[in-house]
């Protein structure tokens, strides 16, 4: 369901999704870096957009809650379920109208992880490995994407070090 309204004259819009859901469609192959996921996300959605003589300022928030993805592959080989952390994320932008054709402006966006996954360790993992994952717990053994065009994290495990790269 989606709300809208428009203040101030036609200058302040908001739009509004009650809830956003993404079904589980990816591919179960073990495959650490498929860019679907097998479990449900709910996502809340504001926007809110304000205009200015040319200027336009825009922003977007969501909050993201998932359900629990059941033999979840690790990078040791094992399989875990895996409760996904929540995500709180949001694009802005600001731009500038150069006559009613063309405008010019900055955007970007905001991603921060507000809770850390959950992983349930079942008896088919050796007990090395899982002490070495309750010792990484936060994020060291999986691949997580970002459905944005600017952010993508990859979080690997090297020894008991923990490696993050963002792009």
């Amino acid at each position: 369901m989606l709300l809208g309204c428009h203040f101030c004259r036609g200058k302040f819009h908001t739009v509004s999704s009650l809830v956003d859901i993404y079904i589980p469609t990816g591919q179960d192959d073990k495959n650490l870096a498929t860019v679907g996921h097998n479990f449900w996300t709910f996502e809340p959605v504001a926007a809110f957009t304000y205009l200015y003589d040319n200027w336009e300022f825009s922003v977007k928030l969501m909050y993201d809650w998932s359900t629990k993805q059941d033999n979840f592959p690790t990078v040791y080989g094992f399989e875990a379920d895996r409760d996904p952390g929540q995500e709180f994320h949001g694009d802005y932008s600001i731009s500038y109208g150069f006559g009613k054709t063309m405008r010019l402006g900055l955007s970007g966006y905001y991603y921060i992880r507000s809770t850390d996954d959950d992983y349930h360790l079942g008896n088919n993992i050796p007990g090395p490995v899982q002490d070495l994952i309750e010792e990484n717990k936060i994020n060291c053994i999986i691949i997580t994407g970002h459905n944005s065009i600017n952010k993508y994290t990859i979080n690997l495990v090297s020894g008991s070090n923990l490696i993050t790269s963002s792009r």
